[in-house]
């Protein structure tokens, strides 16, 4: 526990300007030109829509994380609440339903990106 308080005390704000980082790359992957680059051969035709791809990834990436941690995610932060706030104190009840955006939310999966994107390209 020494250890872990140790790093999100001293590297915190490193670790965030990293998940900020790594979305504004995405966007810049995304907007600029090797945003266009094809997966595939240069004359295949997609198997799906966009839309239809986007949602298999959707589901396939957190259907079976959320239907596990969706319902005890809050109540882990409930009983270790981080920043050694009381547990099941009313901070506590707080930090437990904002704390999970951390993990599903727009930052955490550009962060899974950074290393999935060269992995997509060279496969």
């Amino acid at each position: 526990m020494a250890a872990q308080s140790f790093v999100t005390t001293n590297f915190g704000v490193l670790y965030l300007a990293m998940g900020v980082a790594s979305l504004g790359f995405m966007f810049y992957i995304v907007f600029s030109d090797i945003g266009q680059i094809k997966l595939g051969d240069v004359d295949a035709e997609p198997e799906f829509s966009l839309l239809s791809w986007g949602a298999m990834l959707f589901a396939a990436g957190i259907g079976g994380a959320v239907v596990f941690w969706g319902m005890v995610e809050w109540m882990y932060y409930l009983q270790n609440p981080p920043f050694h706030i009381e547990p099941f104190s009313e901070e506590a009840t707080a930090w437990a339903a904002t704390y999970g955006m951390f993990h599903w939310g727009p930052i955490a999966w550009s962060i899974y990106l950074v290393p999935a994107l060269p992995m997509a390209y060279f496969l």
